[in-house]
């Protein structure tokens, strides 16, 4: 059963991956609430009272966008923090603005990435997750969407102390 649970996540994540990127359906979209969104799907799939969580919002612009595609970058990143740190450690998120961009840093105390791989994380398909536990496109969708609504994504890590990811976008003024 887990199998074709898997399998039928991996087709849905295909699904979006070949779809063509539109413009229509764009709106404001308010970032702050977007993360919280995803926070709680990320958390509650862990199933872990064990994950502090450290959350410092500033008020935002919106940003011109997709919402749903938004709430999928964070949720595919806190998710991946939240697996990193095996249900324990601090999640720590926070969002400003500036100079016209709507900035977000999200850390985690998980184990961190290896050097040799951070600059294949978001190819398609690489996962340092064990067999039949990643599909290797989240980090890739995570790109993706980032890079189609003009937006930069950066990680640093370090190993036994965590992995930040800090994404922009531009503001919609």
């Amino acid at each position: 059963f887990d199998r074709s649970k898997h399998m039928a996540s991996v087709i849905l994540n295909m699904a979006g991956y070949v779809r063509a990127p539109s413009t229509a359906d764009k709106k404001e979209v308010d970032i702050n609430e977007r993360i919280d969104g995803a926070i709680e799907i990320a958390i509650l799939a862990s199933y872990s009272n064990d994950i502090h969580l450290d959350k410092n919002f500033s008020s935002l612009p919106p940003i011109l966008a997709k919402p749903e595609e938004i709430q999928q970058v964070f949720l595919n990143l806190l998710t991946n923090a939240v697996q990193a740190m095996e249900g324990k450690g601090k999640l720590t998120i926070s969002t400003q603005s500036e100079n016209g961009n709507v900035m977000v840093k999200i850390s985690d105390t998980g184990p961190g990435i290896p050097q040799k791989y951070l600059s294949k994380i978001y190819d398609p398909f690489f996962t340092t997750k064990e067999q039949g536990k990643g599909t290797g496109l989240g980090l890739n969708i995570v790109h993706q969407l980032v890079v189609k609504y003009e937006g930069h994504i950066d990680v640093s890590s370090s190993l036994e102390k965590g992995t930040t990811f800090t994404i922009m976008f531009p503001a919609h003024h």
